[in-house]
């Protein structure tokens, strides 16, 4: 539309939510009001016996080898359901690995969080993010990705086939895995929160941003909530997101004292590969 961006332009942050899910559910267990390591049964009484070994943890780490919904036909990212058409359809598929042996980013993972802090935090989880976090840290430029009045400076996404833009597609709204629109200096403000302290204690923080292991001893690239990566011996802490019309990465190098946020309107940007580039030119 040949609309300029500006400081208080606006953008889908996809799964960049799940960090913000994540900080909800570690507020929680800081709270006494559950454990990292409780079944997911525990807190969700539809869980099928095969995911009778899930907890928590395995959740926020992606390690349970529960089914990308979003790859599962009908019950899509472009796919229209209702909360209890999406948990018939997911009880009844198979896991992909046995549960704690394998790392597999999952959308389904977070979707289950947000379930679950609804049900410990007796709201919704947008509302204990609004609340937990948003409020707390005073942001001033997120929202959640429901029908909402007009948002001045709100992007419109897009997606290019055949060197033609077609408008974005809707997200699904009000779940943990990604359901936020944010400005840049939001997110920025937010990781700086994380890391200050200001939502979390210092040693959860240390907790969410520490890679996994494997029985196999094998390290993962996720911590809880956080992308955790080496390169150069650099350490790298981030978190990509796309939706179907934008891409967005919130990117962090402790040794350079240094965060990236990058905001697209492009669904097919990979936030977290343009954030390293951009911050190997800087370093």
């Amino acid at each position: 539309l040949n609309v300029d961006v500006n400081p208080d332009t606006v953008f889908e942050s996809g799964s960049i939510g799940k960090t913000f899910t994540a900080v909800v559910i570690l507020q929680l267990m800081e709270e006494g009001k559950l454990s990292l390591d409780d079944p997911l049964s525990k807190h969700f009484e539809q869980a099928p016996p095969m995911w009778s070994g899930i907890t928590l943890r395995h959740m926020l780490s992606h390690t349970t080898g529960l089914k990308d919904y979003a790859l599962v036909p009908g019950l899509g990212l472009a796919d229209r359901w209702t909360r209890d058409e999406w948990i018939e359809g997911m009880i009844k598929l198979p896991l992909d690995f046995p549960t704690g042996s394998a790392f597999a980013y999952s959308n389904s993972n977070y979707l289950l969080l947000g379930l679950v802090a609804e049900k410990v935090g007796g709201k919704p989880i947008m509302e204990l993010t609004k609340e937990r976090i948003i409020d707390k840290i005073g942001l001033k430029r997120s929202f959640m990705a429901e029908p909402l009045p007009i948002i001045p400076h709100r992007a419109s996404g897009y997606l290019k086939q055949g060197g033609v833009l077609f408008n974005g597609l809707d997200i699904a709204a009000g779940y943990g895995d990604g359901s936020l629109i944010n400005s840049p200096e939001d997110l920025a403000t937010f990781e700086k929160a994380v890391r200050e302290g200001k939502l979390l204690k210092p040693e959860t923080v240390t907790l969410m941003q520490t890679a996994g292991k494997l029985p196999t001893g094998r390290k993962t690239t996720y911590g809880l909530g956080w992308f955790i990566r080496e390169t150069n011996k650099v350490r790298l802490i981030s978190h990509g997101g796309n939706t179907g019309g934008f891409g967005a990465s919130l990117f962090r190098v402790p040794s350079a004292n240094l965060t990236i946020v990058l905001m697209t309107n492009m669904f097919d940007v990979p936030g977290d590969a343009v954030a390293q580039r951009i911050a190997e030119l800087y370093v």
